[in-house]
């Protein structure tokens, strides 16, 4: 996607998030997810399902006791994505564009209607 209103710089490219960067954030917010039980990690900004799910498990894997969220505009969720999410469970929440006339602004990157 390619949506005009987008805040984030660069989406153009495919940067993945190294796993060792999950890692070294889980190694210093697992102790704090052991005393809260509601501690959450939310995976959002650019596309979270556009990791492909090997890769965001991959990059869930280090955390330990911590609920995990992603935000999505849902254009990738399909059976496997369903399945991946209830297992385990990812809270997930759909990004939503509005009314009819501001969906124009949701783009494909290559410029058509997404």
């Amino acid at each position: 996607m390619d949506c005009t209103y987008c805040y984030l710089p660069f989406r153009k490219m495919n940067h993945l998030m190294p796993v060792t960067v999950a890692e070294a954030v889980a190694a210093s917010v697992n102790p704090w997810a052991a005393n809260d039980p509601a501690f959450e990690v939310v995976w959002h900004g650019g596309e979270p399902l556009a990791t492909g799910r090997e890769h965001l498990a991959a990059l869930m894997s280090p955390f330990k006791g911590v609920k995990h969220s992603v935000q999505t505009n849902a254009a990738l969720v399909d059976d496997a994505w369903c399945a991946f999410l209830l297992e385990p469970t990812v809270h997930v929440g759909v990004s939503v564009d509005g009314p009819e006339d501001m969906n124009t602004h949701r783009v494909t990157l290559a410029g058509h209607p997404g």
